[in-house]
């Protein structure tokens, strides 16, 4: 039962960093995380893996298909200094060369 309920929390999270992504300035967004310390939301990306992804049912192929270049650009801008590791590791777990 835990199990489920946790994959339909990460998808619920998926849609809405996805909707954020879509509806949302970087600024709106940064504001959003601004009372998360980027530390621990590195750390946390960091603890993701394609295993995870994978356990949860995310449907990575369709967050490429919804991924534009300019989604991608609000991404990098909303990561600021950490842009390169957090580059890195999306396009690691959307299996992106």
């Amino acid at each position: 039962m835990a199990n489920i309920i946790d994959k339909k929390i990460a998808n619920a999270k998926v849609n809405q960093a996805m909707d954020m992504l879509k509806n949302k300035s970087p600024e709106e967004i940064k504001r959003k995380l601004g009372n998360m310390k980027r530390e621990d939301l590195i750390k946390q990306l960091d603890q993701i893996d394609a295993q995870t992804i994978k356990s949860l049912n995310i449907d990575t192929e369709k967050i490429k298909r919804t991924l534009t270049k300019a989604d991608m650009e609000k991404i990098k801008a909303v990561a600021g200094k950490d842009s390169d590791v957090v580059m890195k590791k999306l396009n690691e777990l959307l299996g992106n060369k």
